[in-house]
């Protein structure tokens, strides 16, 4: 009876945590990290995130990107690379966040902690296809909607 009740309580639990059931192959396109992307990019999660293309003289444009990024720890400070853009036109480009965690000789609190993050550098393309914001080996948004503003 003992070796029962223990049988199917392991059952149960396998079948509240998703295993031996026959569901639907998972979403890749914007999932959570898990594993060497998460290792490596430290994001809890993110949202609110905005591009547009401002002019600021003639024919120069800004590009600025804004999002919100949930961190583990106060005291990360982000850092921004501007990676490929790809031929098509208007092309699509990809951007690199990366974080530098506070010092490990400054006591900190370990509380999830949402940061402003603010990208901006002068363009010569008019249009987007999509800005790719990338964190480690995952993605944490695709902006389809690249915004010029006057």
């Amino acid at each position: 009876m003992r070796i029962m009740n223990w049988a199917m309580t392991i059952g149960a639990m396998g079948l509240l945590n998703g295993c031996g059931g026959s569901a639907s192959p998972p979403d890749v396109s914007l999932k959570p990290m898990a594993g060497s992307a998460a290792a490596s990019c430290p994001s809890l999660g993110s949202r609110n995130w905005r591009a547009r293309l401002v002019r600021i003289g003639g024919s120069k444009l800004m590009l600025t990107v804004d999002g919100e990024v949930d961190l583990p720890t106060p005291g990360y400070t982000a850092v921004w690379k501007e990676g490929l853009s790809d031929r098509a036109n208007p092309p699509g480009l990809h951007l690199m966040l990366s974080f530098t965690p506070p010092s490990q000789d400054d006591m900190v609190a370990q509380v999830v902690t949402i940061n402003q993050v603010h990208y901006s550098a002068e363009v010569s393309n008019p249009r987007y296809r999509y800005i790719l914001v990338r964190c480690g080996d995952g993605a944490l948004t695709q902006l389809s909607e690249v915004r010029v503003e006057p």
